[in-house]
């Protein structure tokens, strides 16, 4: 608003003053012999920050990512959101905010390639370009395909054939691949070979099903391939992204926030709360607290998410896809919730209770008090209160009274049925009882084990953007 104004006082001030041209005569004090750009074809880095940085909008878009997934729901009867229920129309502004969001990133990547012939910023803004049109492609089909800069406001851009549109990502992405100042790997948010073929892969696979294979049944899922070349071509690109890495790691390890930027990642949008310069409380994003924040900051209350009311909460259909051995299951979710035990006569919440799991030790945790479990589907009542009777030292209620307000209880997450048990104050169980899983998310229990993936112990508030965990893209 202050723009306008000041153009509006300028105006008025041009028409009173219209005689005296030399007073209104502007000079710049600035570099005069400096345009823009000569500035960007000397600072054409700046550029490519901007693309990298662009990206963060992207990236957090869990709505459009998760919702439409059938993993995740909103919780106490509220409404499952806009991609689960697949009612949105071009008007959403999600969908709106997607696409403007990658045409952003791939014009400042467009002015990179516009202002500078230096290779190696060519090959990362090569990349980031791709990667835009990537997002496009997999949400639109074909779209505008522009590979020069936007500096007008001409809107003659016509929408591309999406063969066409794959056959310039593939060739682009190659030569990229090629260029030898890019890093084989590279850990610190930068592109590197092994990314660039992470992608080439994804797009390559993408590109066999939508121009090599004819969905024959929907209902059934049934497809004809017509032509197997490019499942070739992304199976290859596939072998040079995993670059010979073998899995080595738990899968609770992997996605541990003490282990960011292991051998098994790739590339990855970062965070980083030390190097933010502003607010270091809203410099990062919101992840930690958009997968079942309900109590607020986690760090006053101690509870994340374990009442109904928070989104993303995991799926009746997500309860039924872990089969027995799988370590996605723990290292995806919080399964175990654990109380605060008294400090110098204050209820010692903050390090404690949900992020309890973060800043103890294992044999620390060994001896917590235990206020929610949750078994996965598979796991047998028997298998359960074998369970809970050699943890019973853990579940009896502690000094601070605070067990018992914390509807302390273990229970089998089924898709259909929920058993669950509560604890007596002696740590022993009442009955048992069973209820639909429906009516135990909608009444205002503990809906069901949290995501703990994106949680940043170190977080100050969870309910603002004060998660710095970085975001994986390809691993």
């Amino acid at each position: 608003m202050k723009s306008y104004k000041y153009i509006g006082m300028a105006m008025l001030t041009a028409v009173t003053l219209s005689g005296c041209s030399d007073f209104l005569d502007t000079e710049n004090k600035s570099n005069a012999n400096q345009n823009g750009e000569e500035f960007f074809k000397k600072n054409a880095e700046s550029l490519l920050t901007s693309a990298y940085y662009s990206y963060r909008d992207i990236v957090n878009m869990i709505d459009i990512a998760d919702q439409g997934a059938d993993l995740y729901i909103n919780a106490r009867g509220a409404d499952d959101g806009t991609f689960s229920l697949y009612n949105f129309d071009p008007e959403n502004g999600t969908v709106t905010n997607l696409y403007k969001y990658c045409y952003k990133a791939i014009n400042y990547a467009n002015g990179v390639l516009s202002y500078t012939s230096d290779p190696k910023l060519v090959a990362e803004a090569t990349f980031l370009r791709n990667w835009g049109y990537y997002y496009l492609t997999q949400h639109f089909g074909g779209v505008p395909y522009v590979t020069s800069y936007i500096e007008s406001s001409t809107r003659d851009y016509p929408r591309a054939a999406l063969a066409d549109i794959y056959a310039g990502m593939l060739a682009d992405l190659e030569a990229c691949y090629n260029e030898a100042s890019l890093p084989e790997i590279d850990h610190t948010g930068r592109v590197s070979k092994r990314a660039v073929a992470a992608l080439a892969a994804k797009t390559a696979l993408a590109a066999a099903w939508d121009l090599g294979t004819t969905l024959t049944d929907e209902v059934k899922g049934t497809y004809t391939v017509h032509n197997t070349e490019m499942f070739r071509t992304a199976a290859s690109w596939a072998e040079k992204a995993i670059g010979g890495v073998q899995l080595t790691m738990s899968f609770e390890d992997k996605w541990s926030p003490k282990n960011e930027g292991n051998d098994e990642e790739i590339f990855s949008i970062q965070y980083d709360r030390l190097g933010y310069p502003g607010n270091k409380t809203n410099g990062g994003h919101s992840l930690m607290y958009d997968y079942m924040g309900y109590y607020g900051n986690c760090v006053q209350t101690g509870h994340k998410g374990t009442k109904s009311g928070g989104t993303n909460s995991l799926s009746y259909k997500a309860m039924e896809l872990f089969e027995r051995g799988d370590q996605r299951y723990e290292g995806t979710f919080m399964t175990v919730y654990y109380n605060p035990e008294l400090k110098d006569g204050v209820v010692g919440w903050g390090d404690d209770g949900y992020l309890a799991y973060y800043n103890l030790s294992a044999a620390e945790l060994a001896k917590k008090p235990i206020s929610i479990k949750f078994y996965p589907s598979y796991t047998t009542e028997a298998e359960a209160l074998a369970d809970l009777e050699a943890i019973k030292s853990q579940t009896v209620k502690f000094a601070t009274g605070t067990h018992g307000n914390n509807l302390p209880f273990a229970c089998i997450m089924g898709a259909d049925q929920i058993t669950q048990w509560y604890f007596n104050e002696d740590g022993s169980l009442q009955a048992k009882k069973t209820l639909s899983t429906a009516d135990f998310i909608k009444a205002g229990f503990a809906s069901s084990p949290c995501v703990k993936k994106w949680d940043d112990h170190e977080s100050e508030n969870v309910t603002e953007k004060n998660c710095y965990r970085d975001i994986v893209v390809f691993h």
